[in-house]
């Protein structure tokens, strides 16, 4: 640490950690959709075909990774219809959940990712506990993507809650 003017981060949950390492200058930078030509360009392709109601993109293969399979669990028992796209070492973690397993479509990345976004009328964003804040990518792929995005969490001035993008509060 001693070696660094300036440490970058995505997430100001991180900002302590990083200062009780000894960093003296820790700033945080919003992350945002890689090439947004190629996202709008996609997204103008698609977006007149909503395909799907709701869909989550994202790992479900590490227990940390626990929380997004009973969020998901606990909205498919509801009758809410997710498309989910997750890759293939989450089929372990995902067993013992059929409902979830009965909706995994397969995994997908790049610009067939954003096509699904673009083809969604809303897409959940359930962040990774190593995102104490929020600020993934999907944050800002989504309404590249121009979906409506329901997330658990964001940093406070990056979005409008209700406007921008709409949070949910955890079920358990």
């Amino acid at each position: 640490i001693p070696y660094f003017d300036i440490i970058f981060i995505s997430d100001t949950g991180h900002e302590m950690e990083w200062k009780a390492y000894g960093a003296q200058n820790v700033i945080c930078l919003p992350i945002s959709a890689g090439c947004p030509n190629t996202f709008q360009k996609v997204a103008q392709k698609y977006n007149k075909r909503r395909k799907y109601d709701i869909v989550f993109i994202g790992r479900l293969d590490t227990d940390s990774n626990e929380h997004r399979i009973k969020i998901l669990n606990f909205l498919l028992t509801k009758g809410v219809n997710i498309k989910i796209w997750t890759w293939s070492l989450s089929n372990k973690f995902i067993e013992k959940y059929p409902l979830i397993k009965n909706q995994v479509v397969g995994s997908v990345y790049g610009k067939e990712m954003v096509k699904i976004i673009a083809q969604s009328k809303i897409a959940l964003n359930i962040h990774d506990p190593s995102v104490p804040h929020g600020g993934n990518m999907r944050l800002f792929e989504i309404p590249s993507a121009k979906s409506l995005q329901i997330a658990d969490k964001h940093p406070k001035d990056w979005f409008m809650d209700g406007e921008e993008i709409i949070l949910f509060k955890n079920n358990g």
